[in-house]
């Protein structure tokens, strides 16, 4: 829908992108049913009647603009990539990062520490520990 109204840009989506969250596996691609993903203009014409609803209940245009901001940035987040350098977790493209940090309205440089990082408790002491590539991936995949 997003698409249909040119309004992609404004959320650091591009067109005709597959993202990796609305991938259907290829495992099932041959006995899956018919998914609503699949019909473009039952999803142009659900998301204008879903906005209307919004509207309709007194949600405020600005909020219906944060819900999208925040479903654009799921979508960018499952795009972000971590690599191994030497044992040293490593992000692969910070422009992802950036758009997502971007959309949330978060400091850039924390979210990068945040993807990277975590924390644990010893003896009542935070101590930050670095995420492997695997656990980052993970780590990810939980935030949405």
């Amino acid at each position: 829908a997003m698409e249909a109204e040119q309004r992609l840009r404004d959320f650091s989506l591009e067109r005709g992108r597959n993202y990796r969250y609305l991938r259907i596996p290829e495992s099932t691609a041959g006995t899956k049913l018919k998914y609503v993903r699949d019909d473009v203009q039952g999803n142009v014409t659900a998301f204008h009647d879903f906005e209307q609803l919004l509207l309709g209940l007194e949600i405020s245009p600005e909020l219906v603009e944060t819900f999208y901001r925040t479903l654009a940035s799921v979508l960018l987040l499952g795009e972000v990539r971590f690599r191994d350098n030497d044992g040293v977790t490593e992000l692969e493209d910070y422009e992802v990062v950036g758009k997502v940090a971007n959309l949330l309205k978060l400091d850039e440089k924390k979210f990068q520490w945040a993807l990277l990082n975590y924390c644990v408790i010893i003896r009542g002491s935070a101590e930050r520990r670095r995420h492997s590539a695997d656990e980052a991936r993970d780590a990810r995949d939980v935030l949405p």
